[in-house]
């Protein structure tokens, strides 16, 4: 019994599957220029990244100051506020509230920041596919009918689809969790560097 495709058309599609770029760093070249058109957009969602990424480096340094200047007063340790090791109590409420104001409106701003950086680089993502899925398009209307006639129209469209997907998911949630996940590595390496 014949496969789809005649005689060879299982091992094509099989092989299809796994073809890979030859030159990685042309092909991220070319893709790249997808993105020039909104290059306000990228630089604007990158100063929203930095920005997010900065709440999640600061709250756990003014936890630390609530500790070192209310908790267990330390005066070398607590550069919030000038303390001494016999604050008053009255003076360590007062201090801890207006921190834990200060925190909580440091997390009310990084989750605002997060929720417009993941808006943003989706917005980018599904402009930069729908000129990529123009541009194919394109490209498909634009082979001859002899490759049509070698490759099934239904395994093209598929594969068409799925990468498209593939892009798609990159783009709303890949993209988004790799760059904040090096920007905030870096920014860590950065003060750890700093304290030492």
């Amino acid at each position: 019994m014949m496969g789809p495709g005649g005689l060879d058309g299982a091992r094509r599609l099989m092989s299809g599957e796994t073809s890979k770029p030859k030159n990685i760093w042309a092909t991220l070249g070319r893709f790249g220029t997808y993105f020039a058109p909104y290059w306000w957009a990228v630089i604007l969602a990158v100063g929203i990244m930095l920005a997010s990424t900065w709440t999640q480096i600061e709250a756990p340094r003014l936890i630390g100051q609530a500790i070192d200047c209310y908790v267990v007063p330390n005066p070398t340790g607590c550069w919030y506020a000038t303390v001494t090791t016999d604050i008053t109590t009255e003076a360590r409420l007062a201090g801890l509230g207006q921190l834990s104001l200060l925190l909580v409106a440091l997390f009310i701003g990084g989750a605002a920041l997060s929720a417009i950086q993941f808006f943003s680089l989706r917005w980018i993502g599904e402009n930069v596919l729908r000129t990529v899925r123009r541009d194919l398009f394109a490209k498909l209307m634009k082979l001859p009918t002899s490759y049509y006639a070698e490759n099934e129209t239904g395994n093209l469209m598929s594969r068409m689809t799925s990468d498209t997907d593939t892009l798609q998911q990159v783009f709303a949630f890949g993209l988004n969790l790799v760059l904040s996940s090096i920007i905030l590595l870096v920014w860590i390496s950065i003060e750890m560097l700093r304290a030492n």
